[in-house]
């Protein structure tokens, strides 16, 4: 069809929603404003859809109703985490904490605590509120200084204490999830429908929450909703394309052996198993029937925008290969140079490149057929940049 709309996006306040009020980098409504704000020199290539939130059939979908049925009951009291924090951030809490309580009641810097414990798995700026959160040190921003709390004190001496997760149990951010998957729901349909082509919802891929449970941030998992609804509508290949520096590992989990889902992931690789600057491919290959179209790369630390580009090439001629009907693609730019989440040297560039690319493969392959989805990005000025990067991609394929 000739006059679908070239990118539509999906943006509404209630998606922008999703955040919480208690980490300084996740806030309410401050990512919409942002990616707004970032691609308004484009408006009028750009249309704007809406949608309502998914009810809990459509998120059965992909969810078991076990965890629908938690997940909204939790978050109805305003209390708690959805999940437990990973064992490597228990212990990295508590090298951090003990560190700091060596100071006798002084405040602690980034610089200080890197002369103690050699390089940091993440920056004091990013890791300090969350420990914060937790009620188990104060923090000055402005110095980058830290001071552990009589709460602190208390984890440390407990050997047994755990840390809740960073999935807050939040009834606003229930609801943001659901219009998350409602939009990402409408999109598919639309598009499979022939009423749009190519869009772009910043405001989603959560691609940790498994079918069961919830995980880092992911309540529900709008790609798998995405991927679902899409092997619904066609009978051929769908591809998920996922470069957020986080693997995908609800995504891969649950379509591991499904042999009509093509995956491709390149995400950051823990020192131990990949060098510096590096790429190695990893076990993430699929499970019985879905062997042989499943690949994820994983780079090095400190990974430049050529050595990026030169794994993206590998995973697209790999998508290329498989010929889909339909792509699904977590964009996530929290693999910029300027996020604390992530360890790399990439600039805004290798996602407009890789958007762009990803374009031209729906162009070639399906119709157009395109749902891209935002992901990851935790500084401003990045998150800013990254998108619009994306979005020039997507509007500008080769």
């Amino acid at each position: 069809m000739t006059d679908r709309p070239k990118l539509t996006i999906y943006a509404a306040p209630e998606l922008g929603a999703y955040g919480y009020s208690e980490k300084p980098w996740y806030q309410p409504g401050e990512r919409r404003q942002t990616f707004l704000g970032a691609v308004a020199d484009r408006a009028p290539e750009l249309s704007h859809a809406e949608a309502p939130p998914a009810d809990d059939a459509a998120l059965s979908l992909f969810h078991t109703p076990d965890h629908i049925a938690w997940v909204t009951a939790r978050c109805a009291t305003d209390q708690g985490s959805l999940d437990e924090a990973p064992p490597q951030v228990n212990a990295r809490s508590r090298q951090l904490l003990a560190a700091i309580a060596d100071a006798d009641g002084s405040p602690v810097t980034a610089e200080q605590l890197t002369q103690v414990l050699g390089e940091l798995d993440a920056t004091l700026a990013a890791f300090a509120p969350f420990l914060q959160s937790e009620e188990l040190v104060t923090y000055d921003g402005a110095a980058d200084a830290v001071e552990i709390t009589e709460a602190g004190r208390a984890f440390l001496a407990d050997p047994d204490a755990s840390l809740g997760g960073p999935t807050y149990a939040r009834a606003g951010v229930e609801q943001a999830a659901r219009y998350v998957c409602g939009a990402v729901l409408d999109a598919v349909a639309r598009i499979a429908a022939g009423e749009l082509r190519k869009v772009f919802v910043p405001i989603a891929g959560f691609h940790h929450a498994h079918r069961d449970r919830a995980r880092m941030y992911c309540l529900y998992n709008d790609p798998g909703l995405a991927i679902e609804a899409a092997l619904s509508a066609f009978d051929g290949p769908v591809a998920y394309i996922d470069v957020d520096i986080h693997h995908g590992d609800g995504v891969y989990e649950a379509f591991a052996a499904h042999p009509r889902v093509v995956i491709a992931d390149i995400h950051e690789g823990h020192p131990s198993e990949v060098a510096a600057g590096g790429v190695e491919r990893t076990g993430f290959v699929g499970l019985g029937e879905g062997i042989g179209n499943k690949r994820a790369l994983a780079v090095g630390h400190g990974t430049t925008d050529a050595a990026y580009l030169d794994a993206w090439d590998d995973l697209e001629d790999f998508v290329r290969a498989a010929k889909p009907c339909f792509i699904v693609f977590e964009a996530g730019v929290d693999g910029l140079a300027t996020d604390p989440m992530s360890h790399q040297a990439l600039t805004p560039a290798v996602f407009e490149h890789v958007a762009r690319r990803v374009a031209a493969i729906a162009d070639t392959h399906a119709d157009g057929r395109l749902l891209a989805l935002g992901g990851g990005g935790y500084e401003a000025t990045g998150l800013a940049a990254g998108w619009a990067a994306v979005v020039r991609g997507l509007l500008d394929p080769d």
